[in-house]
């Protein structure tokens, strides 16, 4: 805080009351009498002194602040502390400067606790009654941890992820047998035959991967055909054997009326179809 200026000589607040320095003190007179004094770089006892003067109405805030040269809302903040909390206030204050005054340590265990149970940042909150950005400082800060999954905390330390040019290489090499980048072979075969209930979730160190997905475990085969190999029982069959099965239609622009087609049964399964003929 910039202490006011204070002359050499006496300067008047008002008719009965004025200040002046000397020897590095400040003093405060009343009808030419000291009634107080403090160290020019004192900032508790000036504001204590200007709040006591206010608060005893030697003067008003806007005479003293019209004196020293400063805010009068200062001045009037000085008296409302005595006012509020005592002369004591100024000597025995806790200094909480560059604290937070929401964020206590109370407040950071109930947040720790919700975190804990697996409540989001935003929930956790919502329900402390503070701001996200909050509760993400303490975070990076460190005096809050994210939950860890155990599945993550067993795994073993790594120094170094897999380089790109080592994943794509084992992609390559499993490309032989499924395609390229049908990874987990002994995975993907079980299921290909329905043997697998579930994948297990494995946690991989990676370099250069900015966002991670999810690979679901999808059929080994996947067969196309065309029209004329329609066949639900046996696209049915396939499915059973996890075999996927895509059939697709030409790009027809000119739409048939419904009219044009009639009921007729085919003999691959003596499925009943729909067939619209034209010459």
């Amino acid at each position: 805080m910039q202490m006011p200026f204070f002359p050499s000589s006496t300067k008047l607040v008002n008719a009965n009351l004025g200040f002046y320095e000397s020897d590095d003190f400040v003093y405060y007179l009343h009808n030419g009498s000291p009634i107080y004094c403090h160290h020019k770089g004192s900032v508790s006892s000036y504001r204590y002194i200007c709040g006591n003067l206010v608060f005893n109405r030697l003067c008003t805030a806007a005479e003293l602040a019209g004196a020293l040269g400063v805010n009068k809302r200062n001045i009037e903040r000085y008296a409302r502390k005595i006012k509020d909390n005592g002369t004591d206030y100024y000597f025995h204050k806790e200094d909480k400067r560059g604290q937070c005054h929401k964020m206590t340590t109370d407040v950071l265990g109930k947040a720790q606790q919700l975190l804990d149970s697996g409540k989001s940042q935003l929930k956790t909150a919502k329900e402390l009654g503070i701001s996200e950005s909050s509760i993400r400082y303490h975070l990076r800060k460190g005096t809050l941890k994210k939950k860890v999954d155990p599945i993550v905390s067993d795994l073993p330390a790594l120094a170094q992820g897999t380089t790109p040019c080592e994943r794509n290489t084992r992609a390559l090499s499993a490309g032989d047998i499924f395609g390229i980048g049908a990874e987990w072979i002994e995975l993907r075969a079980m299921a290909a035959r329905g043997k697998l209930d579930g994948a297990p979730v494995i946690f991989q160190h990676c370099q250069s991967l900015d966002n991670a997905g999810v690979l679901f475990v999808l059929p080994a085969f996947t067969l196309v055909f065309d029209r004329e190999a329609y066949s639900p029982k046996f696209f049915e069959s396939l499915w059973e054997e996890r075999i996927a099965v895509i059939t697709y239609r030409k790009n027809v622009k000119d739409q048939w009326a419904e009219d044009d087609f009639e009921d007729h049964k085919i003999n691959i399964d003596e499925t009943p179809m729909r067939v619209g003929v034209r010459f």
